[in-house]
């Protein structure tokens, strides 16, 4: 056996160990005291949406692992070209978010997800066609690929905000505000082993097959990923299921009375309607635009919002380029050795952050995401700006500097994605709060993209971490101001666990 082998049966085997510890975790951590058969079901749920959620991961970043300078040169753009295609897909993505986040408070995340792995598998499945197309084809304009690639990779955002709406709006009737911190670590597990798949998992495709294929792959795992969520997947949890033991009641009570900034109901008049796979998407104008206000209007809502802008301006301009960075600063090959150590360091520390970041805010913080946010922002600071320095004293320790801002980065992440938007509003309102909040992440995320190709082209690889401490910076004063709600919240007693 090789040794690129057995790194790789080594690394696929940590991540099967990772999932074997958060079942353990979420069965182990159960303050409202759940039934068995309960924890046994929901974790069933959970598992169906986060393969899917996966392969979502592994489409959405299709477009990241080819970004080498060999695919810009069969395709003829610069890096700042390949930041347009960037930045259309992640603010395609920021739209979507707020359109489809009220079309699923209206169907459900079930038939969100579904309709999005449809969709992303077809986009995936178009795109890997066209480029195999484009490579055979002759005297193709560079502006031909461009656009191409851009079409597509929009088009695939936009049904990718399926997954992560979906995601959010299921499990938060699965699980409870004080249940919700150390559930957004759990399935921080599930996203860091999605940047497995994507980054390193697709590193290895990109490194044995045409580079069209790494677009292929995802299209055939959708379709799988199609079928298990129809068969394992629930909104709700069943009736027939006990939500809690006897000695457990109570205590669901209480956490359902002790709920977030809830904005009122909002009222339907139905215009326009299309029908999804497992269910009808009403989309409502009036409705929508009603919603979107009334979460806006929670000072949380807002504030997480700002913080996720700056945290979706380092994860993806950080994410989009990052092999691109370790290439020119260390030689190393996508796909090779090196590479699949420095992914894997994001998909581990990914974890750690996340499952660290949710129990800390549940346990010691009275299910707070505020402190701990900070506590992760302020970190992305304190390591952007010695990530140049440190990266330039050689290989392993420009590894380790990668790992370390995955801790804070994906931490922060996964507390204010998947738990802030369940904390702040009303269930009937979760897809959309949840699309509202991503939406500002994923402005962020395109603007750091291009931005990042851009002064990179003309500045050099030195420009690349001072890029990403604006997006720190700006989430950390978020996240300033946010604590300081929470902490005024819970003087007065009001949304806070009881």
């Amino acid at each position: 056996m090789t040794t690129a082998i057995a790194l790789q049966v080594a690394l696929s085997g940590c991540m099967v160990l990772a999932v074997v510890v958060a079942v353990a975790v979420d069965r182990l951590h159960n303050p409202l005291a759940r039934t068995k058969a309960y924890q046994v079901r929901r974790q069933r749920n959970w598992l169906a949406i986060g393969v899917a959620y996966v392969f979502l991961y592994m489409a959405r970043y299709s477009v990241v692992v080819i970004n080498t300078e060999r695919v810009r040169g069969l395709l003829g753009v610069s890096k700042g070209g390949y930041g347009i295609v960037l930045l259309l897909g992640f603010w395609s993505y920021a739209i979507f978010q707020l359109v489809n986040g009220h079309a699923l408070d209206g169907c459900g995340g079930k038939a969100g997800l579904r309709v999005g792995t449809l969709g992303c598998g077809a986009c995936c499945a178009l795109a890997g066609l066209s480029l195999f197309g484009l490579r055979t084809a002759e005297h193709v304009p560079p502006s031909t690929s461009l656009v191409a690639l851009g079409v597509f990779h929009a088009a695939n955002m936009s049904c990718n905000t399926l997954g992560s709406l979906s995601v959010v709006k299921i499990n938060s009737t699965w699980y409870t505000k004080v249940e919700r911190g150390v559930f957004s670590g759990i399935f921080g597990v599930m996203i860091s082993i999605g940047y497995f798949f994507a980054l390193v998992v697709g590193g290895w495709v990109y490194r044995a097959a045409p580079f069209y294929v790494v677009f292929l792959t995802p299209a055939g795992l959708l379709a799988g990923a199609f079928v298990a969520v129809g068969l394992f997947v629930e909104d709700d949890p069943p009736a027939a299921l006990a939500g809690a033991s006897a000695d457990g009641v109570e205590l669901v009570a209480a956490a359902a009375a002790a709920g977030g900034d809830e904005p009122p109901p909002v009222e339907a008049s139905g215009t326009c309607q299309c029908l999804a796979t497992g269910g009808a998407v009403r989309f409502d104008v009036a409705a929508f635009r009603a919603g979107v206000a009334a979460v806006c209007a929670v000072p949380r809502v807002r504030l997480a919002s700002l913080g996720l802008f700056g945290v979706g301006w380092v994860r993806e301009g950080f994410l989009s380029w990052f092999a691109d960075y370790l290439a020119a600063r260390s030689g190393v090959a996508k796909g090779g050795e090196a590479y699949t150590v420095a992914a894997f360091a994001i998909s581990l520390m990914g974890m750690v952050g996340s499952l660290l970041g949710g129990y800390v805010s549940d346990k010691c913080f009275r299910s707070r995401r505020g402190p701990v946010a900070l506590a992760y922002c302020a970190a992305q600071v304190a390591i952007l700006g010695a990530f140049g320095s440190v990266a330039s004293l050689g290989l392993p320790f420009a590894i380790a500097a990668v790992g370390a801002l995955s801790v804070v980065l994906f931490g922060a992440l996964t507390l204010l994605m998947g738990a802030a938007a369940g904390d702040y509003v009303a269930p009937e309102l979760m897809a959309t709060a949840s699309g509202v909040i991503n939406a500002s992440q994923y402005a962020g995320s395109g603007t750091a993209a291009l931005l990042v190709g851009i002064v990179v082209d003309a500045l050099g690889w030195s420009a690349f971490a001072p890029v990403l401490m604006f997006g720190a910076l700006t989430s950390t004063a978020a996240m300033v101001l946010l604590s300081r709600q929470d902490a005024l919240k819970a003087r007065r007693g009001e949304g806070d666990v009881v």
